[in-house]
């Protein structure tokens, strides 16, 4: 069984490659891009409404914070309801979730 915090990385790097330089193709296979906006929405709820509220002021508590709620706006910005949004939204979204994401794997490596 894969621990959480590794679902959770894999998820942030997913929705980053997503957001990121894979962008252009979510006309082409929308679908696909919804599946992963629910995915990527799901893990970030999970972060934010179950694990945070747990783990408040834990080290790991303010990181599902963080991830999460840039989790869930990247979802959003990868959904078909959020229109055609801004490059730099895009972009800066997805480096956040590598950053948190390369946080996780390194803090996941070193324990």
């Amino acid at each position: 069984m894969l621990p959480m915090g590794t679902i959770m990385t894999a998820a942030m790097f997913l929705g980053a490659v997503a957001l990121g330089p894979l962008f252009f193709l979510r006309q082409k296979t929308g679908h696909l891009f919804n599946a992963v906006a629910i995915l990527v929405i799901a893990a970030g709820a999970w972060n934010v409404f179950w694990y945070w509220l747990r783990h408040l002021t834990e080290f790991w508590g303010v990181m599902a914070l963080g991830s999460g709620l840039i989790m869930i706006l990247c979802g959003y910005l990868l959904s078909d309801k959020s229109g055609n949004p801004k490059p730099l939204a895009r972009w800066v979204t997805a480096m956040l979730l590598v950053a948190f994401g390369l946080r996780y794997a390194l803090t996941i490596a070193s324990l």
